[in-house]
């Protein structure tokens, strides 16, 4: 291409280029921002409104992370509802353990016991008048896109959570 002028300078100018790098650097402005966004709600793992996910049936209510992060440290709380009975037993399935490694337990079961189904962990919980509490906090040992993990409360019905881990 033939240099051009302008205000009495000369210079090699590739028009076609710069306008494929303008239009290059536009698509990858809204690259970041929609990463931005992702992040800001959550989809990225460690905080934000879609990280976190709910499971309940009449026996009990379970928050646990929807997006984890690979080796980062994660609450898995289980919401027992007034007037449940005083020992509980928690079963979680053997695909739990490959996923995640359980770091800390409140309150402490008081008993803990390898079955057919998994996991049981049996908690003597006091006698308060509202709902119960009791938090596991896990580490994701891997990564995972969405393994089926059942948790089940005084051998009732599973529930089904389905955690994804991010690298």
């Amino acid at each position: 291409m033939p240099p051009a002028k302008h205000k009495g300078l000369e210079l090699n100018e590739d028009r076609v280029f710069q306008e494929w790098f303008w239009s290059f650097e536009r698509v990858a402005w809204i690259a970041m921002a929609v990463f931005v966004v992702a992040a800001l709600a959550g989809l990225t793992g460690a905080g934000g409104p879609l990280a976190q996910a709910t499971a309940a049936n009449a026996q009990v209510d379970i928050a646990y992370p929807r997006i984890a992060r690979w080796e980062a440290s994660d609450l898995l709380t289980l919401t027992l509802p007034a007037g449940s009975e005083r020992t509980t037993t928690v079963e979680i399935d053997k695909s739990f353990g490959r996923i995640f490694q359980i770091t800390d337990i409140q309150p402490a079961p008081a008993q803990s016991a390898a079955t057919g189904f998994g996991q049981a962990l049996e908690f003597a919980l006091d006698d308060p008048p509202g709902e119960r509490t009791i938090v596991l906090r896990v580490r994701a040992m891997k990564p995972s896109l969405g393994e089926a993990i059942a948790v089940r409360v005084n051998g009732g019905p599973p529930l089904v959570l389905y955690p994804i881990v991010l690298p």
